[in-house]
């Protein structure tokens, strides 16, 4: 069409083609065209780049080792903060509509605390007037006595209101739930099995219903199997107002609950249930919330007795289960970012500087036709292979650091123990990696892609760079530094905190004391259960390197078996609601010099003063406590009465070392709950110590252990972060000063020769 355009405009036919050929360009070049369009150029070019940043790389090894091991520490750091944070914060609880389920809890209102456990009577004020909930559900009970071919064993159990299930949507795996007669007088006693108990006592089989098991002497049928998997409580249970052990996770039976009898069922002060709620679709948490801080205001006006300064509070489940975890890991969060964002800068440094040297090759390349694209595509693809080959090095040794954690933090940190690199994991990682490519190789790209490929080939093959270049290097540098002092100094405060925390006085010695957890489920009797404890206490005393031997109803920093009693001081009555509030458990024995507790006024308990199953009428207090019930004076020979026991006057006979928690101790041989804690102090080593555990009655099933790993479990949940607080500290002042030495080595291979 061309060529007869031209004729038509008066051009001879060989002009015609000659000027066609021009326009349109000759045979051969447009063969060429479109053999380079019959394939894929963006993918050719991209390919011959990331051959190319190869070479590059492995002709700079000690430039790109560098780089590789920073940006590993890097992105390693935030994949495994990213898959804690995900397992952790975000992991599906496994009840539908889990965001509709609330814990009932009580709030002081003076001190500002919590209190997870509520009384019957005050969970039936809820249901009464509380319009907010779709079903209020109660459980309690941390066990029961199973008793199985001749044999009693302790197994978790839970004691549920009928309701419980339906709260928490959930569907038998085999036969029914309960229902509300189950809970009623007279009603046939039933018990829910869990899955598992199913699959390994039945065999999976349906012949399980109707079955029998004898549950705390008690034959019970079996109705139901639980689903599979179920646990509840999740992770971290609340505590009974008992001072129970809640144990969290899988229970082996349910048992239906019904209203208690006597004062734990009508006192208000008997605060020994949990409560939970389900919210009606369309209400919202603070709807609730503002409902029952009303109702709680209502009953503090009614009954001012047992519920001043109390309301009511909720709380989601998650929030329940994850406590202070859910502020901790976003600030470890920040800090992982905050060692990225040094790595980055660390990294933007080195490549400035590395420029410099590269000023002549990609002058070279400018001239040969390169467009400023292709350039930056060039050195960005570097970057991303450096970035890539980081995250592979981070994702392997996450894997480590996660292992590390898991065995660290799965006694602290909720459902810590499935935390691993999956794909998702994996998938965040790349993402972060090319993210980390871009920040770090952006602007050295730009920078050095723009430079006068005449200018630099006059320079020579060495040059200092220009003055912006330093100023760029000199600015980055001084940013790193300062965050990276500031997040030491962090590191510094965090660990100070710690060391003061470790340091703290207990009040006792634990490193010299075996602990026996005795199991009182094989006794019939009280007498049964104290001849148990004096024989034991006399074998064990008699073993060569133990000094004295005692036992406890509540091992201290435990909180099992720990109880609240309000002391009423004679001659000066108060209100119920007004008078101090001490924990109370029980001792027998040498208990006070197993423990290494000192003495600070009277006596200790005597022999001939305890009672096998009652306490009588002397107690000993700690230094908080006397302080609390009797300041400015002595409180030996004081007397008090406690709500428990109203009837019985108690009389203070010594007051012992410990001044942060009031507390009261009271002589009695067995508390029949569940168990108790013997306690001996011995300095024979390991060979006392397997003796202590021998000598205990075989029925009792002791678990020995020292008591100093009562007080690191303590400090677990702090201790699982303390490596990752200080080990980032140290990761970023290393990376400063690698930073600091790489751009002086850079800077003086960058000086021009002298002659």
């Amino acid at each position: 069409f061309q060529i007869e355009d031209n004729i038509r405009l008066g051009m001879t036919p060989e002009e015609a083609r000659r000027q066609a050929v021009i326009k349109l360009g000759g045979v051969e070049s447009t063969k060429e065209a479109y053999r380079d369009q019959r394939g894929l150029p963006l993918l050719e070019t991209l390919w011959q780049d990331v051959r190319f940043g190869v070479r590059m790389l492995r002709k700079n090894s000690g430039f790109a080792i560098v780089a590789v091991l920073t940006l590993a520490l890097g992105i390693g750091a935030n994949t495994v903060v990213f898959s804690v944070a995900r397992t952790v914060l975000f992991r599906p609880l496994g009840f539908a509509g889990e965001d509709r389920l609330m814990w009932i809890r009580l709030a002081n209102i003076q001190s500002k605390g919590n209190e997870d456990s509520i009384s019957w009577r005050e969970i039936e004020d809820i249901r009464a007037s509380a319009q907010s909930f779709e079903s209020i559900a109660t459980f309690g009970s941390p066990g029961a006595i199973w008793e199985e071919a001749g044999r009693n064993e302790e197994v978790p159990a839970l004691r549920v209101t009928p309701n419980l299930p339906g709260a928490l949507r959930l569907r038998p795996a085999l036969g029914r739930m309960f229902l509300l007669s189950d809970a009623a007088p007279g009603a046939e006693p039933v018990v829910l099995i869990s899955h598992d108990l199913w699959q390994s006592r039945f065999g999976g089989s349906a012949d399980a219903l109707g079955q029998t098991v004898r549950l705390d002497k008690e034959l019970r049928t079996i109705v139901g199997v639980l689903p599979a998997g179920l646990q509840f409580p999740l992770e971290r249970a609340p505590a009974l107002g008992t001072g129970n052990a809640l144990k969290a996770g899988q229970q082996l039976f349910w048992l239906p609950m019904s209203q208690p009898r006597g004062e734990d069922g009508t006192s208000r002060s008997a605060r020994m249930f949990l409560a939970i709620g389900r919210l009606k679709p369309a209400v919202a948490e603070q709807t609730a919330r503002a409902e029952l801080v009303l109702l709680g205001q209502r009953l503090a006006a009614e009954f001012p007795e047992s519920n001043r300064n109390w309301t009511f509070d909720l709380a989601s489940f998650r929030d329940q289960i994850l406590g202070r975890t859910r502020q901790g890991i976003p600030l470890l969060a920040a800090a992982v970012a905050a060692v990225l964002v040094i790595c980055c800068v660390n990294l933007a440094n080195l490549l400035l500087a590395r420029g410099v040297t590269r000023q002549r090759e990609l002058a070279v390349r400018l001239a040969l036709g390169a467009g400023r694209g292709r350039l930056v595509r060039s050195l960005m693809i570097e970057c991303a292979l450096l970035s890539f080959l980081g995250a592979g090095l981070g994702i392997a040794s996450a894997n480590v650091a996660l292992r590390v954690i898991r065995n660290l933090a799965s006694n602290s940190v909720p459902f810590i123990r499935e935390a691993s690199v999956d794909t998702v994991v994996i998938a965040f990682t790349a993402a972060l990696s090319l993210l980390t490519a871009f920040i770090f190789g952006l602007l050295p790209a730009l920078r050095q892609s723009r430079g006068e490929a005449t200018d630099a080939l006059r320079a020579g093959a060495r040059s200092t760079g220009a003055p912006e270049v330093r100023a760029w290097q000199q600015g980055l540098l001084v940013s790193q530094v300062a965050v990276v002092l500031v997040l030491l100094v962090s590191a510094g405060l965090l660990l100070e905190s710690f060391r003061r925390l470790i340091r703290q006085d207990l009040g006792y010695q634990p490193r010299s004391v075996i602990a026996l957890d005795l199991n009182q489920s094989g006794f019939d009797t009280n007498g049964d259960v104290c001849r148990m404890y004096r024989e034991l206490r006399e074998r064990v005393a008699a073993l060569p390197g133990v000094e004295a031997v005692g036992t406890i109803s509540s091992a201290p920093l435990t909180g099992k078996w720990t109880f609240n009693e309000r002391p009423d001081i004679l001659g000066h009555p108060l209100p119920e609601a007004d008078r101090p509030s001490l924990a109370a458990t029980f001792v027998a024995f040498d208990y006070f010099q197993a423990m290494g507790i000192p003495l600070r006024d009277g006596r200790f308990f005597r022999d001939d003063e305890l009672r096998d199953d009652r306490y009588g009428q002397i107690v000993i207090l700690n230094e908080a406590g006397a302080a609390l019930l009797f300041p400015g004076s002595s409180a030996v020979g004081g007397r008090f009465t406690v709500g428990s026991n109203p009837d019985r006057i108690l009389e203070v006979v010594c007051a012992i070392g410990r001044k942060t928690t009031a507390a009261l101790l009271l002589a009695i041989c067995v508390w029949r709950r569940s168990g108790s804690r013997a306690g001996a102090n011995s300095r024979g080593g390991l060979d006392t110590d397997a003796a202590c555990g021998r000598e205990a009655d075989r029925r009792a099933r002791p678990y020995r252990k020292h008591l100093s790993h009562d007080a690191n479990y303590r400090f677990d949940r702090r201790r699982a972060t303390l490596p990752d607080d200080h080990g980032h500290g140290l990761c970023r002042g290393g990376l400063g000063c690698c930073s600091r030495r790489n751009l002086r080595c850079d800077r003086v291979s960058s000086r021009p020769a002298t002659k």
